[in-house]
């Protein structure tokens, strides 16, 4: 653009987004005469921004991924000679600086020790050794600067009339995209949709519009139109979008709340961009107006230890209903997508381990089940996969379903019956089931047999009953069916490690 020819063009390259941030928001650039064109977090990233934006100087870090410095120095050497290069450095990495410095670049700042002034200095002598270029120097940073600023979180020193002298008419409202997420890291598309826009919103001359960067992966438009103009400018935004379209047919795009004073400005700013996620749940909308946007909802609390129990007793089929019944409520309130998808996995993976243990014959891996999620563009889709893998294994565990019912049933039973004189024998008559059978089969489902079972409950409640209670031990016992006091002791410290009477102390003196 003819404003970019002024100054000092800059392009700054580091894996580590705070320190681009730093850089680009540790000087006022444009009063100085430089302006920042461009970031990138790679080598490769960067030679693309080049061959696109032309900058004067590159600041460039030693260690990126894909291609570091060093790569990146030969390479524009090779392409690109008359660009400068400053290079970026830890005190550790100086013999990579040589090698940079053998490359074609011009000189390097230690990232540690690196001031504004530091920063300043060395770019000023960078510019003295590039031909035709002079620094001009503007009295304050422009108004779409400012905004950058502004709405980046940093002091941007705008008054209320040099922000009306840029924008004279009384309604705004942000236009904006997550083009990070829609573009997949593709660079190149996200530099020719800001170009499209650029080209289709400044040329108007019925509002203002200024097509602003806050993060390098957030776009927005900021639009200044009078009020009779409503009608209109939501076309003109369309009209927009769809050239936004040829280049990303699944382009997702927010369109702001309005308001009409400066101090509005950020808040705005802050809610749009809390809903450029959505596209998850709008597949077939390229712009969505953000009053007509779902806000996502907390997501009701999981009821894990039911599902545990599930899981632990081998129903599989409920603890698949029960997970199946939260993800739905989670998509019904638009939970945010990377919530929702590592949500879904981690319960996921809970069943899965569980379902393994008991080498039910699944035929599918977990990764491929997590893949598939992950993969999940739309929340349309996302039912569709998660749906066929809740049908897959409650389709396998069929076959089981019988068997995990009845043992169910008999562990529901002894936990709702715990404090009577409970025997295997009993629940085998009560179950209709043979008593051997039933002794190994419950030995090979609840890993600590009958036994070990009955007494974990009844130890549990003994010490809630110790916790909350002023009972006796010796009553306490009785209540969670030891009619024997000295065994109940006996089996409360083999479970815990402590007597009855040292667990009642502790509890009394942590409250």
């Amino acid at each position: 653009m003819q404003e970019d020819r002024v100054y000092c063009k800059l392009l700054v390259l580091d894996d580590e987004y705070v320190m681009r941030q730093g850089i680009k928001h540790m000087i006022e650039w444009e009063t100085e005469g430089f302006k920042i064109v461009g970031e990138a977090s790679n080598g490769e990233d960067g030679l693309l921004m080049v061959e696109e934006l032309r900058p004067d100087i590159v600041l460039v870090d030693i260690v990126m991924p894909v291609m570091d410095g060093i790569a990146f120095s030969a390479a524009m050497q090779q392409r690109y000679p008359k660009i400068k290069i400053i290079i970026l450095s830890s005190y550790d990495k100086f013999e990579y600086v040589k090698q940079a410095l053998l490359n074609g670049a011009t000189d390097y700042i230690l990232k540690p020790s690196l001031t504004p002034e530091s920063l300043l200095e060395v770019l000023i002598k960078t510019v003295k050794t590039i031909p035709n270029l002079q620094l001009i120097k503007d009295k304050e940073l422009s108004m779409p600067d400012k905004l950058n600023r502004l709405l980046g979180g940093y002091e941007a020193g705008i008054t209320e009339d040099s922000f009306r002298m840029a924008f004279p008419h009384t309604r705004f409202r942000f236009l904006g995209a997550n083009l990070g997420i829609l573009c997949g890291g593709y660079r190149e598309r996200e530099h020719e949709i800001r170009r499209s826009l650029e080209n289709y919103f400044e040329a108007k001359n019925e509002y203002v519009a200024r097509v602003l960067w806050i993060k390098e992966e957030i776009c927005c438009v900021l639009l200044n139109y009078r009020i009779k103009d409503e009608d209109r400018m939501w076309q003109e935004v369309l009209d927009g979008i769809a050239r936004v379209k040829e280049y990303d047919p699944s382009t997702f795009w927010i369109y702001g709340q309005s308001f009409t004073e400066l101090e509005k400005c950020k808040e705005r700013y802050e809610n749009l961009i809390s809903y450029t996620g959505a596209r998850f749940y709008h597949k077939e909308e390229a712009i969505c107006r953000e009053e007509k946007l779902k806000t996502s909802a907390p997501p009701e609390k999981f009821d894990y230890e039911k599902y545990a129990g599930f899981l632990k007793f081998q129903d599989f089929s409920a603890a698949l209903n029960l997970l199946g019944d939260h993800v739905e409520n989670l998509c019904r309130n638009q939970t945010e997508e990377y919530l929702l998808k590592n949500v879904t996995k981690n319960l996921l993976y809970n069943f899965l381990v569980e379902w393994e243990k008991e080498d039910h014959g699944q035929s599918r891996k977990k990764t491929e089940y997590f893949q598939e999620i992950d993969n999940c563009i739309y929340a349309e889709t996302f039912r569709q996969i998660f749906g066929g893998i809740v049908e897959e294994l409650t389709s396998e565990s069929k076959a089981n379903f019988n068997k995990e019912k009845n043992i169910a049933e008999i562990c529901q039973y002894i936990r709702e019956h715990y404090a009577e004189n409970l025997e295997l024998v009993q629940l085998a008559r009560q179950f209709n089931y043979n008593y051997n059978y039933l002794s190994t089969y419950f030995n090979q489902q609840v890993a600590e047999g009958f036994s070990g079972y009955l007494n974990n409950i009844r130890i549990e409640r003994a010490c809630d009953l110790l916790n909350n209670t002023p009972h006796s031990i010796a009553q306490i016992s009785e209540m969670v069916g030891y009619s024997d006091h000295s065994y109940f002791c006996r089996v409360f410290k083999n479970s815990k490690g402590r007597t009855p009477s040292q667990w009642r102390r502790k509890s009394i003196i942590k409250k």
